[in-house]
C-alpha cells in the first residue's frame, strides 16, 4: 500500500510539473506572438499596454524563469516609449542590473537608467552616482566615454554647455592653425 501511495504521489507531482511547464510555454508563445505584432506597430500605445501586462504577468507567475531579464529590459523600453512612464522604466532597469548583473543587457540598463535620471527626471545627483558606478563596474564598455562626459557636464546649464563646446572648438581651430 505504501508503494502504491508513493507512485501515486510521484504521478501527481509529475502531472503538476508538466502542467506548469506547459502553461509556461503557452504564456511564452503568447508573448512571442504579441511581440511580433508590436514590432510591426511599435508606436501603438494599445499594443504597448498589452505587452506591458503580458510581461508583468509572466514575471509575477514565473519569478525564476530565465526570460525575465530580457522581459524587464523590453518592458522598460515600452515604458520609455511609447508609454512615457519614465519612473517605471527606471525601476525596471534598476531591477535588471541589480538582480541580473551578468545579463548581457545589464550594463546598457544601468547607463540608460542614469541617462533617464539625468535628462528626463532631472535627478542629476542620482544620475551622477549611477554614471560613476557604471564607469567603475563596466570600464571596458563602449558607453564609458559617454558616461565620463555626462559626469563632467552634468551640472552645466545648456548655455554653459554651449560655451564649453564653443571654447573646445575654438581651441581645436587655434591648434590646427598653429600646426600649419
Amino acid at each position: 500500500m505504501r508503494i502504491l501511495f508513493r507512485y501515486l504521489l510521484l504521478a501527481i507531482i509529475g502531472v503538476a510539473i508538466f502542467s506548469c511547464l506547459s502553461e509556461n510555454s503557452k504564456d511564452l508563445a503568447e508573448i512571442s506572438k504579441n511581440e511580433a505584432v508590436f514590432n510591426e506597430k511599435h508606436d501603438s500605445i494599445k499594443l504597448a499596454l498589452k505587452m506591458d501586462i503580458l510581461y508583468k504577468t509572466f514575471i509575477r507567475k514565473y519569478p525564476s524563469d530565465t526570460n525575465i531579464p530580457r522581459m524587464l529590459f523590453e518592458d522598460a523600453q515600452l515604458n520609455i516609449s511609447p508609454l512615457r512612464r519614465t519612473e517605471a522604466a527606471v525601476n525596471q532597469l534598476e531591477e535588471l542590473y541589480t538582480r541580473y548583473p551578468d545579463f548581457s543587457l545589464s550594463a546598457n540598463a544601468m547607463f540608460k537608467a542614469a541617462f533617464l535620471d539625468e535628462n528626463v527626471l532631472g535627478r542629476t545627483e542620482q544620475a551622477k552616482q549611477l554614471y560613476l558606478k557604471f564607469i567603475d563596474k563596466y570600464p571596458k564598455n563602449p558607453l564609458v566615454n559617454d558616461a565620463k562626459i555626462s559626469v563632467e557636464n552634468i551640472s552645466l546649464s545648456p548655455a554653459e554647455l554651449l560655451k564649453k563646446v564653443q571654447a573646445q572648438q575654438d581651441s581645436l581651430k587655434n591648434s590646427a592653425a598653429s600646426n600649419k
